[in-house]
C-alpha cells in the first residue's frame, strides 16, 4: 500500500528538473519549480493510484 509520502518525494524531486538560470528572476524560477513539482506529483499520483489499479497491476 502506497502512502502520500511517495507522492511528496516525487514532487520534491520534480523540482530539481527546473534550470533556474533559464529564468530572469528568483521568483519566476521558484514558481516554475513549484509548478513542475506539482505537475509531476499529480501525474505520478494519477498513474499509481488510478491507472495501474484500473489496469489490474498492483503498484
Amino acid at each position: 500500500m502506497l502512502t502520500n509520502l511517495d507522492v511528496l518525494f516525487v514532487a520534491l524531486v520534480g523540482c530539481c528538473f527546473v534550470n533556474p538560470r533559464r529564468y530572469r528572476g528568483c521568483w519566476t524560477a521558484g514558481a516554475a519549480a513549484l509548478a513542475a513539482g506539482i505537475a509531476i506529483g499529480a501525474v505520478y499520483a494519477l498513474v499509481t493510484r488510478l491507472l495501474l489499479p484500473w489496469l489490474g497491476v498492483a503498484p
